[in-house]
Formats: C-alpha cells, sequence, structure tokens
C-alpha cells in the first residue's frame, strides 16, 4: 500500500472511530416504551413527571436512557400495532390503561409493563393475583378505588344539592375500576336515581346526550376511557347546550371543559413508575414488585363552566380544589 494511501485510510478509520463508538453506545442504552391510547394533546405534564422520575434515578432521556413513545390517537387498532412495535424494539413498556395493557399482552404475553396510576383493576382483570404479590408481567401504581363511584355520586349532591338524576357514562372497552354495588348504595342514601349508560364509539355521545336530556338527567359523570379523554371536549360542549353538569376523572377533562374532575394525581404516578422501570432495568421482575397504590388526589373546578350552567361552586368544593381554572 502507498503512504498516501495509507494516510488517507487512517484519516477516514480516525474520522469514524467517534460515530461507531456512539452507534454502540446508543445500542446499548436502555429503551423504554410510552404506549398512550390517546393522542398526544394532553400529556405532556404525563410525559415529564415520567422524565422526572427517571432523572431522579440517574437517567437522562436521550442520553443514558431512550424513550420510546406512541399514540394510538383512539384507534384500539392501530394500539395494537404499536404495541407490537414496541415490543420488537424497547425494554419495557409503560401504560396508563388495560386496553394498552392487553395490546401489549396479545404482542408479547410475557412482556414487561408498568402500569401507571390509570384506568386499571389489574386483579379483577387478570393482570396480577394481587397487589402485594402480582405474579405475572404486569406491576407499577394503581388508582384502584373500590369506592370511586361512591366519592363521584357525592361529589355530584355537593355540586348540586337538588340533584335527583344522574348517569354513569362508561367505554364499553374500558371497564370501570370500582364496585358497581358501593355506587348504587351511595346513589339510594342521596336520593339519587342512578342510570348507567353504556356506548361503544365516540359517534353515539350526541344521541346519548340527547336521550339523557330528555330524561331529565341532570348530571352526567364520565368514566375516564380512551375514547372519552380524546372526545371530552366535544362532550363537554354537549353538556353546557344540555345544561348538564358534568363531572371526570383526570384533570384533563376539567381543561376541556367539564365543571370538575377528580381523580388520582397522573403526573406524580408516571413520576413513580419510573422507580419500577429502573428496578426492571436492573434485572427485577414484574411479577416480584409489589403494585402501589396511588396516595395523591386533585379535585380541579371550571368556573368557566360553571358561569355557563350558571352555578355557583360551593366553598367547601373550592377550598379543597387544587386547581381552579378562571
Amino acid at each position: 500500500m502507498r503512504r498516501r494511501e495509507f494516510i488517507t485510510l487512517l484519516g477516514y478509520s480516525a474520522a469514524t472511530w467517534p460515530l461507531v463508538a456512539h452507534a454502540q453506545q446508543s445500542q446499548k442504552i436502555p429503551r423504554v416504551g410510552m404506549l398512550f391510547t390517546g393522542p398526544a394533546a394532553g400529556v405532556a405534564e404525563l410525559l415529564e413527571g415520567f422524565r422526572v422520575g427517571l432523572r431522579d434515578r440517574g437517567y437522562v432521556d436521550g442520553h443514558s436512557i431512550a424513550l420510546e413513545v406512541r399514540y394510538a390517537d383512539g384507534n384500539l387498532e392501530r394500539q395494537k400495532e404499536l404495541a407490537k412495535e414496541l415490543t420488537q424494539q424497547v425494554n419495557v413498556i409503560v401504560v396508563a390503561n388495560s386496553t394498552a395493557a392487553q395490546a401489549v399482552i396479545g404482542a408479547a404475553k410475557n412482556f414487561p409493563i408498568v402500569i401507571a396510576g390509570g384506568s386499571i383493576d389489574p386483579i379483577a382483570e387478570g393482570l396480577a393475583d394481587s397487589l402485594a404479590n402480582p405474579g405475572h408481567n404486569v406491576t407499577g401504581v394503581s388508582a384502584l378505588l373500590r369506592d370511586m363511584g361512591a366519592k363521584y355520586i357525592e361529589l355530584a349532591k355537593e355540586v348540586s344539592p337538588r340533584v335527583s338524576r344522574v348517569a354513569m357514562l362508561f367505554d364499553k372497552h374500558q371497564p370501570y375500576v370500582f364496585d358497581k354495588t358501593v355506587s348504587e348504595v351511595a346513589a339510594r342514601h342521596l336520593g339519587i336515581s342512578l342510570e348507567w349508560v353504556e356506548f361503544q364509539q365516540p359517534e353515539e355521545f350526541a344521541a346519548i346526550f340527547d336521550h339523557a336530556h330528555k330524561q331529565g338527567i341532570e348530571t352526567v359523570i364520565v368514566l375516564s376511557s380512551p375514547q372519552s379523554y380524546h372526545r371530552a371536549a366535544e362532550i363537554a360542549k354537549m353538556a353546557i347546550d344540555a345544561k348538564m353538569v358534568t363531572i371526570g376523572t383526570f384533570k384533563h377533562y376539567a381543561t376541556s371543559g367539564f365543571l370538575i374532575s377528580y381523580a388520582s394525581d397522573l403526573v406524580d404516578s408516571y413520576r413513580r413508575a419510573a422507580a419500577y422501570v429502573d428496578k426492571i432495568l436492573n434485572g427485577a421482575k414484574p411479577g416480584d414488585l409489589p403494585i402501589d397504590e396511588a396516595t395523591k388526589f386533585q379535585v380541579v373546578v371550571n368556573l368557566k363552566t360553571a358561569a355557563n350552567l350558571g352555578l355557583n361552586i360551593p366553598q367547601s368544593i373550592l377550598i379543597r380544589a387544587n386547581e381552579v381554572i378562571e
């Protein structure tokens, strides 16, 4: 080999060494999937909460760990495709609802899953044997509260003391995680007629609210699901037009126009979920990690909606509110 060719080759190799080293390093860092059933809108706070939790444990997104975030935009079939894609690319997947968890299991039965405080009853859905000893491939932070439905009924009465008819709107594809009987007992105790209203597609909302209005429903409690979350603003407008009070679960519902939302603090749950991801990346099995329960809850009140409905929010609620939208 001529001297000039050797020097040229040596210079080329030296220039490419850093690129090769960087590529090898990128392949070595752990990759975490985050599967959202809905759109990107409304989850920025959740992602930041998770990143904070990772930073608390020494991880920096894009450097020592890589996040692969996917949004199904409310399309359950698309969610299955994304779940399959992620199981081939990452080490563990974080989810917030049962449809996402089931999509991952459908793609890879024993793939590590961390739940982050969403609408999941891991025991009832066969994802865990118990909270203390999950025993399967799912762990994380659960917002499971058996009496949550009763709390929504009580909140409806506190907002409108004279309310007598309440509808509980739920998604057929997203099982509610609380005890239905407890909710009905609470309603009877407060003199409320409770109606359970099921939907399968968002296109049904208009007919549901028209029927509810004709039936004299005064308050609609909307249980969280990917479809209602995605269409929260649309639901809020229908309710306001019909002069109905709306109570939602997570903060997103209130910021979208619901009168009140009450649920676990998802940002906190995502922050705590990072600890589970860290343990799994370091060799722990999900089934050996006890499922924790949400400890922080949020009340968010939308005074703009209250004004549109001609309502005065009781001081007892405003004092408890974590956030008031004016």
